[in-house]
């Protein structure tokens, strides 16, 4: 027992709330929820909605189309609101042209980094203006989609009959409203993703008692720790049993986004995982993470460069000594190789040391989970 003066407590209690305890903190992404056995993936979600998004197919049609694709796509977006400008996207301008998948949030990064929009905005002010298309090329497609849906007004008409130009009241969109409507057009993008998880987790009946099943065998090739927090970039629930949290949202109110990292667009801020966090008032992650020496276990996760801030954050603020890397092979396909070049290449990115000699040292360790 020890007698303390009050001042004296008063420093030790302060002691006390700031010594470091060390814990497990599990990291999951999508890999995770694939080995439950939730149909999560990207390819998964375009096949739902080739079956089931009114208008979808429509536009797959119109790509592959060499007749009459104007009148396709514009009867595909025809009173029908839950289309969106990313279909049309990832279907003209992403691998989605060449199968059922891509990676949406890559795309979406991409259509910001490239310009690829401005030249959109060009071609909507040129109508405003005009009351014709500059040139009805293949991305006239998107300006028609987007002036249709939010800059619509009876210009053209009085343009082409001829009425003075002084007497028109033009609209000029600017890009900040436009990027503004991109968004809301994300918004309901996400919506749809977050119906099709909902209704897969719905069908899965098995999936908690996998996922279980899954951290258990996590921690018993681990740390061994009873106790852990978990960290999740996946949108999906864990029992109530658990400490954990969805980095990017969960079926409520998800987020698909970019990263702050080489961010060369100013307007796009609004788009970063980051800002898009901040607005809907989730967690701080630091908060969240009370240890600032945690063993990470990494299970599920790609390591792709628009988390890139994330991962560091996770190893830099919250890591200690010993980190895991931990992966399953997925039916016939051997990934150990795959695996650890891809740890290899997040290890270098990060400027984190040596990755050969790091793992001599014991402080980065791959495990196969069977």
């Amino acid at each position: 027992m020890h007698n303390y003066s009050n001042s004296d407590y008063q420093l030790h209690l302060r002691e006390q709330e700031n010594k470091t305890i060390k814990q497990t903190l599990i990291v999951t992404g999508n890999g995770f929820d694939l080995q439950c056995g939730l149909k999560s993936s990207y390819y998964d979600f375009f096949s739902w909605c080739e079956l089931n998004i009114k208008g979808f197919k429509d536009l797959k049609n119109a790509k592959n189309s060499t007749f009459n694709s104007q009148g396709l796509i514009q009867g595909a977006f025809e009173n029908n609101p839950n289309l969106t400008v990313w279909d049309l996207y990832f279907m003209y301008k992403s691998t989605l042209t060449n199968n059922k998948w891509c990676d949406i949030e890559f795309e979406i990064n991409e259509s910001i980094q490239s310009g690829f929009w401005n030249s959109i905005i060009s071609d909507i002010n040129y109508f405003q203006e005009n009351g014709n298309w500059s040139y009805p090329d293949e991305e006239w497609f998107f300006a028609w989609m987007m002036n249709d849906r939010y800059y619509s007004n009876n210009n053209w008409m009085y343009l082409n009959s001829g009425f003075p130009t002084g007497m028109i009241k033009t609209v000029q969109v600017s890009s900040d409203d436009f990027h503004s409507k991109l968004l809301l057009e994300l918004n309901i993008f996400e919506k749809r993703f977050s119906n099709y998880m909902e209704d897969e987790l719905k069908k899965n009946t098995d999936y908690h008692m996998n996922q279980s099943n899954l951290l258990n065998k996590l921690v018993q090739s681990t740390t061994n720790d009873d106790t852990y927090s978990i960290l999740t970039f996946n949108y999906t629930p864990y029992s109530s049993e658990y400490k954990y949290i969805n980095i990017h949202g969960d079926l409520k109110s998800l987020i698909f986004g970019i990263s702050n990292n080489n961010n060369k667009n100013s307007l796009a801020h609004i788009f970063t995982k980051s800002h898009r966090r901040m607005e809907e008032e989730l967690p701080i992650l630091a908060d969240f993470v009370s240890s600032k020496e945690n063993t990470v276990v990494f299970y599920g996760v790609s390591f792709n460069n628009l988390d890139i801030d994330y991962y560091r954050m996770i190893i830099e603020q919250f890591g200690y000594d010993r980190l895991y890397f931990c992966y399953s092979d997925y039916g016939e396909i051997n990934r150990k190789s795959e695996y650890e070049n891809a740890v290899k290449k997040l290890v270098e990115q990060l400027s984190i040391g040596d990755f050969y000699s790091l793992r001599e040292q014991g402080k980065i360790r791959i495990i196969k989970i069977d």
